[in-house]
């Protein structure tokens, strides 16, 4: 019996069905990475972080005022700082109250290509020494008067004029110009010409400016729209002339020359630009006489000997010219590639 017994147990741990679920095989299949599908997700953030970071960098830098520094910004700038210590030494009256400015000065080559304005000169006039104070007076009591009431007065009296105004807005431009802010110093100077179209200084620091970004049609009408206000102003016409040299139009430069003559005040610019023109045009003669007035004002003016000397070869007048070629080169004001056509001419006149 307990053979056949073993043998049957062996039976039905060969052959038994599982009691419970739990005890039953299971099917094994492949578990996807949790993490595998959002790797690109991630990534493509981090790339859009980044754009967005290197946009917001980029708006930044050009918000930033750029400076410009350019020969007409640094004199400004000179100048606005003169002005501000002679303010806090003299305690001086707001802007409307100070002395108009003088003029400005537009400083060009006699026989060089077109060049601007090299300075703006906004020297403030000195305060009036103060005054001494009288010694107090004994005040004695004395019957109060009726007072009456005067007119009421209204905000718009206490405005300051268009001129006074003008000023203001030309002094804003001088101080912004100073800081390399030049849009906005050309459109102070642009608001104080039309309050004052009679302001010089304004309108040759904005002719100045545009002309040295080549705005030539602007600087133009400019110049014009100032000679109307005073014909004699010479530094406009010679400025104009210039523009006009430079389009190779020698008749309205000649023309713009001849209106803004001013023979009451000799200018060596002026007879410089008038030589110029006219030796430009064939007219050799009256341009000596015009370069020797310029030279008879300021004689060491290199490129006026320079204009001299072609007009002189050009009538044939050989000795005169060598001297004149001579006389530029003493000078010491010539460039590098002018004094060498200089020497050779002087080497060629002999």
């Amino acid at each position: 019996m307990s053979v056949i017994n073993k043998v049957l147990r062996e039976l039905d741990q060969r052959h038994a069905i599982p009691g419970s679920p739990e005890d039953a095989p299971r099917e094994v299949r492949p578990v996807r990475d949790p993490g595998g599908g959002h790797e690109w997700l991630w990534r493509i953030v981090a790339a859009l972080l980044l754009v967005a970071l290197a946009w917001v960098g980029w708006v930044v830098y050009q918000m930033q005022p750029r400076r410009v520094a350019t020969d007409l910004g640094i004199a400004a700038g000179e100048t606005a700082r003169r002005d501000g210590a002679r303010l806090a030494e003299s305690k001086a009256a707001p802007p409307p109250e100070l002395p108009a400015p003088a003029a400005a000065v537009l400083v060009a080559a006699a026989a060089g290509p077109l060049k601007l304005a090299e300075s703006i000169e906004t020297p403030i006039g000195a305060p009036e020494p103060p005054q001494p104070k009288p010694a107090p007076r004994e005040l004695k009591p004395k019957a109060l008067a009726p007072v009456k009431i005067g007119p009421r007065v209204e905000k718009h009296e206490l405005t300051p004029v268009p001129v006074q105004r003008a000023e203001i807005e030309f002094r804003r431009g001088v101080a912004l110009l100073q800081q390399g802010r030049v849009s906005e110093a050309e459109a102070r100077f642009a608001v104080a010409i039309g309050l004052d179209p009679a302001h010089e200084q304004a309108r040759q620091a904005l002719a100045a400016m545009l002309i040295e970004q080549r705005r030539l049609e602007e600087a133009r009408r400019l110049l014009q729209e100032g000679l109307r206000v005073n014909p004699k102003q010479q530094h406009f016409a010679v400025a104009l002339a210039r523009i006009h040299i430079e389009r190779a139009d020698y008749a309205a430069a000649l023309e713009v020359l001849n209106r803004g003559r001013d023979d009451s005040r000799p200018s060596a610019e002026y007879d410089a630009v008038l030589g110029s023109v006219l030796s430009r045009m064939g007219r050799d003669r009256e341009a000596v006489e015009a370069y020797r007035a310029a030279l008879r004002t300021a004689p060491d003016k290199g490129g006026t000997w320079l204009g001299l000397a072609l007009s002189l070869e050009s009538l044939d007048r050989r000795p005169e010219a060598a001297d004149a070629y001579r006389r530029a080169l003493a000078s010491g004001t010539l460039t590098a590639d002018v004094k060498q056509y200089a020497e050779q001419k002087v080497r060629q006149l002999r």
